[in-house]
Order: C-alpha cells, then structure tokens, then sequence
C-alpha cells in the first residue's frame, strides 16, 4: 500500500508554492518584474520525463519519487501523518468495497490549478467486505 501512496501522491500532488519576483528579471523570453507573483504548482516537477510520468501507474517498478510535500527546509511539516492518513483511507476503502472497477463509459474529470484533484471518477462495484 505504501508504494500506490507514494503513487498517488506523485501524481495527484496537491498545492501549489508562490514565490516574489525580486528583482526584474527575463526568464525563458517573459518578463518578470519585481514585486509579480509566480506559481509553482508542485505536481509539475513530478513530471519529468520518466517513464509513464503522466500517468498514475500503481504497479510502477519503483516507489514514486515526488514533491508532493516540498523539499528541504519547506518540506511540510505533516507529510508523514497525511501519508499514513491516506493508507488508512484506501485500506479502509478496500475493506468495505473490495470489488470496484471503472465504468466502461467512465470519463475521469481532473481539476488543476491552486488545488488539484478528481471532480469525477465513475465507479462500478458490487456490495460486499465488511459493512461496518
């Protein structure tokens, strides 16, 4: 479960930095001047070229390497709650809903921009697992 959270969170990397321009500056031919604000939406640097990055693969030979949660001194501060968070959350899903399968009509709606997430993700499952 560990590696298809790592997974999910490389690929569904959820907030975005900001940064102040400080001085005037000319980055890849725009202009950037003093006091503008520039956003960095962090699920962008979880896409660089490796194989498959744009998609989610939850069978990916190695554990996803990602910034979902920053780096270094920015690094937050509750990454390793949110991870266990969601492990709990997909066992539990599991456990009560063990046979699930995307709709074959399924059109899976993504948002991107301030907060990323899923605003669609038709599923198809049978009742079943524990009912508590």
């Amino acid at each position: 479960m560990s590696d298809i959270v790592e997974e999910l969170l490389r690929y569904y990397a959820i907030p975005s930095i900001a940064r102040k321009v400080t001085r005037d500056v000319e980055l890849d031919g725009h202009r950037l001047r003093a006091g503008d604000m520039v956003a960095f939406p962090l699920v962008s640097a979880n896409r660089d070229g490796a194989e498959d990055a744009g998609r989610v693969r939850l069978d990916r030979p190695r554990p996803a390497v990602h910034f979902a949660f920053g780096a270094d001194p920015h690094r937050c501060l509750g990454s390793h709650l949110a991870r266990e968070e969601l492990a709990v959350a997909l066992d539990e899903w599991h456990r009560r809903l063990p046979e699930y399968e995307l709709r074959p009509d399924a059109e899976i709606v993504e948002a991107w921009g301030p907060v990323a997430g899923l605003t669609s993700l038709p599923l198809r499952f049978t009742s079943g697992g524990d009912s508590r």
